[in-house]
């Protein structure tokens, strides 16, 4: 044994001696080159490369002597850690089985348990032996309850020991302590609240989404995500008290509390708001929504929604043919109208425009109002109404689908040298200031900026796609009327000559109010102005559908509007016409900003004849045709046709009348 040990030392030295040997020789060069010369190659070498092979650089030497040294710190730094891990370690097995020792040697008894609890304390041994029972009947227990090892065993240990008694003293949370708190309830029992509360959410959610209750958005993107699935938005009608009484009353076996309600409305039922509220509804579809609401809720119409209603009689509300009801499959379809009694009344809401009277410093006058006004009569007689309204909206909604869709057919066929120009007025703006004080807030001395928003749509030659142009004409002047729409539109054509220098054709798309786009001082400077300072051969005037005029022009007001609220929001003040000019052509490039002077409306009023006369038929017109062959003469038609050349009188949609216009 003492030879072998002898033998491994020898064998150890002999080892370290080679070791260092081997090292001396490659720190010292000549002995490394005399080494390198006497040792035979292993494999033959076919080719000598000699002193043509570069060494290491020195950055690469460098590089390699600093991981070096930074491995060995973290090689040092990992030692100490491991270090102070074993001996935290080697502290918590200590003290983990010092504990287990001490628990062994002093249990927590239910003795034990009343001592401390009595410390001090004077109380009969009565007491004290009841107290002493129930901890025993504690420990025993939590004995028994840990000694079952399957589920239904635990489960029968509890139901020996609940019931009644235990419920009515409020000690079912003391054993759910004692034992565990999911054994408490059975599985079936658990199932079975699961499932009445399932149909209470149901319920409620169902509620929620009456018609009463709440109303649905009915724009494209009025939609709200949660968790991955998107609902179209619901606005509540009332609030939640008022709606949690209605609920009441609607279900008197159903008992839930007022949080417990508000916590379970859908998250697509939100609250509206005073920016979000509809301001711009056309007269006719609100009033037959109105109408058919009231019905449904009478339960005399199946659906409320008019498109619903219209669909009860048309196979497809999106085509022209279905809704002018010449459909030979839908043709004898009628309006489920349910039985309901002839001599019961109700009542219903509905815009009227009527005067009324009114007082401005003590003298009374009258002046037209457009109000919502309530309704009282039988059903019988709302039931005729509905019937006599139904014509006239199908009407109405042919004349939108026929003009959306023409407009689009513009659009695909436009020309290198047509182009279509979209304008509308925006809301006028209110200058404002980033602080402001209390009278000048509530006073009436801030400025307003008269805004015209215009997109120009127009195709380059060898181009696939149409381009557009976003444009905002801005003024001090406030002027709404033909003279101020075509001050607005000069700079317009000055663009639009720009874009396309060979215009053959120009095509307009607007609104159709009779104080601006539509009448009869217009229609003089369509042909008599507006032509000749194109120089445009023929020329088309578009008119949307009353209240259905929203497109792309409202979205450039809304742009400019919102940054120029977003740069008062920052602290930045716009007192005035040429800073918020300056400000909005700085920060909306997209979108190009040009002034008109108020001196340019009046040079635009004194082109006007004096007297001529209005035409008849006006807001029936939903397109004015003009060629300069005909420089006097404009066709009407009730529709936009896409087929008809500009110079005829159209069969499809004429109107009947030739405007004549006389020169001044």
């Amino acid at each position: 044994m003492a030879r072998a040990k002898k033998n491994n030392i020898q064998n150890q030295r002999s080892k370290e001696c080679m070791r260092k040997l081997r090292q001396r020789i490659k720190n010292d060069p000549i002995l490394y080159e005399e080494q390198k010369q006497y040792t035979p190659p292993g494999t033959p070498i076919l080719f000598d490369h000699g002193r043509d092979v570069a060494g290491p650089s020195r950055q690469s030497v460098s590089g390699k002597r600093i991981q070096r040294r930074n491995r060995d710190e973290l090689k040092k730094k990992i030692k100490v850690l491991e270090e102070k891990l074993r001996k935290s370690d080697k502290r918590v097995r200590k003290y983990k089985k010092r504990l287990s020792r001490k628990a062994k040697q002093d249990p927590d008894t239910p003795k034990k348990k009343v001592k401390k609890m009595l410390f001090k304390q004077q109380v009969t041994p009565e007491v004290k032996r009841n107290l002493l029972a129930g901890e025993a009947l504690k420990e025993q227990i939590k004995i028994n309850f840990k000694e079952q090892k399957k589920g239904v065993e635990k489960r029968n240990v509890l139901n020996n020991i609940t019931g009644k008694v235990i419920k009515k003293y409020k000690f079912k949370n003391l054993l759910g302590q004692i034992t565990s708190r999911r054994g408490m309830d059975s599985r079936r029992a658990s199932n079975e609240r699961k499932a009445v509360l399932f149909k209470i959410k149901q319920k409620i959610q169902t509620f929620f989404e009456v018609g009463k209750i709440s109303r649905m958005c009915p724009g494209k993107k009025d939609t709200i995500t949660f968790r991955k699935a998107k609902k179209q938005k619901r606005y509540l009608n009332d609030s939640l008290k008022n709606i949690y009484e209605d609920f009441k009353k609607t279900y008197p076996r159903i008992t839930i509390s007022y949080s417990s309600f508000c916590k379970l409305r859908p998250f697509w039922v939100v609250f509206p708001t005073a920016q979000k509220r509809e301001t711009c509804l056309c007269i006719l579809h609100d009033n037959f929504e109105l109408l058919t609401t009231k019905l449904k809720s009478s339960k005399i119409l199946v659906s409320g929604m008019p498109t619903n209603v219209i669909k009860e009689i048309c196979c497809d509300v999106r085509n022209e043919n279905y809704l002018l009801r010449v459909c030979k499959d839908c043709l004898g379809n009628e309006i489920k109208i349910l039985d309901f009694n002839k001599e019961e009344v109700i009542s219903y809401e509905k815009w009227i425009t009527k005067k009324v009277e009114i007082s401005i410093k003590g003298e009374t006058k009258m002046c037209q109002k457009t109000i919502k006004e309530k309704v009282e009569c039988k059903k019988e007689e709302a039931v005729n109404h509905f019937k006599k309204l139904v014509p006239s909206f199908l009407k109405h909604t042919q004349n939108i689908v026929h003009q959306y869709h023409a407009i689009d057919v513009i659009k695909k066929q436009l020309a290198v040298d047509e182009v279509l120009i979209h304008i509308d007025f925006s809301e006028n703006y209110g200058c404002k200031y980033g602080k402001e004080i209390q009278s000048a807030h509530f006073g009436g001395s801030k400025q307003q900026i008269s805004m015209h928003t215009v997109i120009i749509y127009y195709k380059k030659k060898n181009a696939p796609d149409m381009k557009n142009v976003s444009l905002c004409t801005m003024s001090e002047n406030l002027r709404h009327d033909p003279s101020a729409i075509c001050a607005h539109l000069q700079p317009v054509f000055d663009e639009v000559q720009h874009l396309v220098p060979n215009l053959r054709t120009i095509n307009f798309l607007s609104d159709g109010p009779s104080t601006q786009y539509r009448n009869k001082k217009m229609f003089f400077f369509m042909a008599k102005y507006i032509s000749n300072a194109v120089g445009a051969e023929q020329l088309r005037w578009h008119y949307s559908e009353p209240g259905h005029g929203k497109g792309a022009p409202d979205g450039v007001g809304g742009c400019l509007k919102k940054m120029a609220d977003r740069l008062v929001s920052h602290g930045k003040d716009i007192p005035n016409f040429d800073i918020f000019l300056k400000e909005l052509t700085e920060n909306c490039r997209g979108i190009k900003c040009i002034p008109i002077a108020s001196q340019r409306i009046s040079e635009m009023n004194s082109l006007l004849p004096e007297n001529f006369k209005p035409f008849k038929g006006t807001m029936a017109i939903r397109e004015l045709a003009w060629h300069k062959h005909k420089p006097d003469i404009m066709y009407a038609r009730t529709l936009t046709c896409v087929g008809c050349n500009v110079n005829i009188e159209c069969p499809h949609y004429g109107l009947g009348i030739t405007i004549t216009i006389c020169s001044r």
